[in-house]
This record gives structure tokens, sequence and C-alpha cells, in this order.
């Protein structure tokens, strides 16, 4: 982890974010596949979300990053949506 010692890692997921800054250049050659990045390493690249989930439940994770490969990549034409977000409550 040479690469990241500049980096100040607060959490797993601060390092789930670092691996897959580093790698978003090579995982561009699975366009279209998901990558899953979990515990600091890619734990896989995987044609569905069903593999998604279960290499997820097999390794026992609590926090991984998730990435449809290419998927930002593409423009949309359209409204442009300029950012939100969304929190579950009780209705």
């Amino acid at each position: 982890m040479g690469e990241f010692k500049d980096k100040v890692i607060v959490s797993e997921q601060d390092l789930n974010n670092l691996v897959y800054e580093s790698m978003e250049e090579e995982l561009r050659k699975n366009r279209g596949k998901y990558a899953v990045i979990a515990k600091g390493k890619l734990l896989g690249i995987f044609e569905t979300i069903e593999g998604v989930s279960l290499a997820i439940r097999s390794a026992n994770v609590r926090n991984a990053v998730v990435v449809k490969i290419g998927h930002d990549d593409v423009l949309v034409k359209g409204p442009e949506w300029l950012g939100g977000s969304i929190e579950l409550g009780n209705a």
C-alpha cells in the first residue's frame, strides 16, 4: 500500500475508495461488468448483480464498493441532475 502512504485512512470505506480510485483505469477493461472492492482489495469482477451479492455474503463483509464498470462514462441527454440525497424514514 505504498501508494496510499500520504493519505489519511479513517475507515475501511476510505480504504476501499482509495483502492477503487487506484484501479479505475485498469477496471475499464471490464466495461459492463461489476467490480467489488472490500477489505481494501478487489474482491472480484462479476457478470451479474446476483454474483456480486453472493460474493459479498460469502466474504462476510459489512462495507464494499460496488461499481458497474463504465456506467458513468455514458452521457445521458435530457435534464441534468445536480445532486441530491434520499433519507429513509418513517412514513
